[in-house]
């Protein structure tokens, strides 16, 4: 364990830790029956994205940029300082940086396997790759200047990758399982989840653009 783990307030076990201080992923994630391939879960994602929104060259993460803390016990939040001294704050078990192309995640872990979290976390790295490649992102754009970008279209596309690649988790929050019901919704209506939730977003940015050019 890289980090210290230590209870808030509210009694919650949060890890503070340092992102350049945790280790590389490496070749597999997560341990015994609960492990995945890290590679091939990559490639599946880039495939998932790949196959149906067609109108961008996915990268891959590069090595350096995954990292993970294999913690004592599974924890409610991460409180993370990046390697350019940003902190970040949630209750989560692994997160995307701010403005970058860094993932960070812990195991053990609560009601998921660790192919979950990993494909979860990729599902949001592949969606702000392309929405930043979208809206030409730069030092004055970024993708959380969208409304809800991170607590609905980015988590909602990494929910439905998740889903796909991994299966359903034991157990979500109530603002998940309203997530998932919009997906279950699109995919009842035939369409490409990933095109819908793309459109979108985009759609909700050029709203946003409209009015402040009003």
């Amino acid at each position: 364990m890289k980090g210290a783990i230590v209870k808030n307030t509210e009694g919650y076990k949060i890890l503070n830790i340092n992102f350049q201080d945790a280790d590389l992923i490496g070749e597999t994630f997560g341990t015994g029956d609960d492990k995945c391939n890290v590679a091939e879960t990559i490639e599946q994602a880039q495939k998932l994205y790949m196959n149906w929104v067609t109108d961008y060259c996915y990268p891959h993460p590069k090595v350096g940029k995954i990292r993970v803390d294999y913690v004592d016990e599974p924890i409610d939040g991460i409180n993370i300082t990046w390697k350019d001294g940003d902190n970040q704050s949630g209750y989560f078990a692994g997160i995307n940086q701010h403005h970058h192309d860094n993932i960070f995640l812990t195991y053990p872990l609560k009601y998921m396997t660790a192919k979950q979290l990993l494909t979860h976390e990729l599902g949001h790295w592949f969606f702000n790759r392309l929405v930043e490649k979208l809206i030409h992102a730069d030092r004055r754009i970024c993708r959380e200047d969208i409304n809800s970008y991170e607590t609905n279209f980015s988590e909602k596309v990494a929910h439905y990758c998740e889903i796909k690649i991994a299966g359903k988790r034991k157990k979500y929050t109530s603002h998940d399982e309203k997530l998932i019901e919009n997906i279950e919704n699109i995919q009842k209506e035939g369409v490409s989840v990933l095109k819908t939730i793309k459109k979108e977003c985009m759609q909700q940015w050029e709203k946003q653009k409209e009015r402040e050019d009003d």
